[in-house]
């Protein structure tokens, strides 16, 4: 959507679209009680992407999406996503990642499977580029 280079701190930001794939593999076992399920499902994202290029090594990172929209049978309701961090260049095609990420899914019971969470924590990956 935009760019700006040249000036002390280069910024970008981009429009996101796609889908979030979801495999889900529950097992319950609690004495008598045994349960199990497997589901997976796609569910449609839009979203932004800030990038702050600090130094030629240094970089960070916001990105947002929002998806699911019920969009079909078994879309999830709302689904949301939002992380942020630092990248660390390594060369001009590979960076070391780390930042702190929210996830968040709300979908109705499908298939014997219903789910309403927020799972939070750290996050680390490895970017390459082509």
């Amino acid at each position: 959507l935009a760019d700006w280079s040249g000036s002390r701190l280069s910024m970008s930001v981009d429009a996101l679209i796609g889908g979030r794939y979801w495999n889900v593999d529950a097992d319950l076992d609690i004495g008598p009680l045994s349960r199990s399920s497997n589901v997976d499902w796609v569910d449609p994202f839009i979203g932004l992407r800030w990038i702050g290029r600090l130094t030629d090594w240094l970089s960070l990172y916001a990105r947002g999406d929002i998806g699911g929209f019920g969009v079909y049978d078994d879309a999830s309701k709302l689904t949301w996503n939002a992380d942020g961090g630092a990248a660390f260049n390594l060369s001009k095609n590979v960076a070391l990642l780390a930042g702190y990420r929210a996830l968040n899914i709300d979908r109705p019971q499908r298939n014997n499977f219903d789910a309403d969470l927020t799972l939070l924590g750290p996050e680390v990956g490895l970017i390459i580029r082509f």
